[in-house]
């Protein structure tokens, strides 16, 4: 029989009932049952895990109750490594290089987690796991949604011998509800002029593996983005 074992609460392998803090796991099964297409959506059916979409391209995401409007107290690592802006300690979701269909499985954490990762873990850890290079197989998704939104992704997958590899890139365009300043305002500048657009996301990554022995493995990756994100919206003036 199959075990679930969780790696991010003690940074060792062991079983959810074993970990020293409450976990839960998102398995790419589940990910593929539910049908969402963001990572947010699915963190938002966890119990213990708050949610908030301020607009189309700014979500806020914690861990009991210690949300805001620039959530920096829980921590979200991609394959063990931290993703948050180090200006502002916070996560910005509409800007992660990957998509649902890469993930393997989502670890949270609920607790603190600062003794193992650090002052940002005050409130838990979202540990987010992608699929090997040569595994998953590739896929092409896209879609359309209202007020010019817009996302589309492409992975290929496979592997070779002793060689395995992994290629996507995609694009997203999150629309915004409404504008933070009425048209035409004489008495005040913006930052951008695309008042519209709350975040745009163009990216592209590669990985690839190679097995130069029976436990030696070689393995290389490197990508690029392009981000777009309005700045946080503080009222007209």
């Amino acid at each position: 029989m199959f075990e679930e074992r969780v790696v991010t609460a003690s940074r060792q392998a062991q079983s959810p009932l074993d970990a020293p803090n409450s976990t839960s796991i998102i398995t790419a099964q589940d990910i593929r049952l539910s049908g969402l297409t963001k990572i947010q959506e699915l963190l938002r059916r966890l119990a213990g895990v708050e949610v908030t979409i301020m607009t189309g391209g700014d979500t806020e995401v914690s861990i009991r109750g210690y949300n805001s409007r620039v959530s920096n107290k829980t921590l979200v690592l991609i394959d063990y490594r931290s993703v948050y802006v180090d200006l502002l300690g916070a996560t910005f979701w509409e800007a992660l290089p990957i998509d649902v269909e890469q993930i393997e499985r989502i670890e949270v954490v609920r607790g603190p987690g600062s003794a193992l990762y650090g002052a940002n873990a005050f409130a838990g850890v979202i540990n987010i796991i992608t699929r090997k290079p040569g595994e998953g197989g590739s896929h092409v998704r896209g879609g359309v949604g209202s007020h010019g939104g817009v996302f589309g992704s492409a992975t290929v997958s496979q592997r070779q011998g002793d060689t395995a590899y992994r290629a996507s890139a995609g694009y997203t365009r999150e629309p915004k509800w409404s504008r933070d300043l009425g048209p035409g305002r004489l008495d005040t500048r913006t930052l951008t002029p695309d008042q519209d657009t709350a975040s745009r996301n163009a990216r592209f990554d590669l990985q690839a593996t190679r097995r130069l022995g029976r436990d030696v493995e070689l393995s290389v990756g490197g990508g690029a983005a392009k981000v777009f994100r309005n700045m946080l919206a503080l009222g007209s003036l």
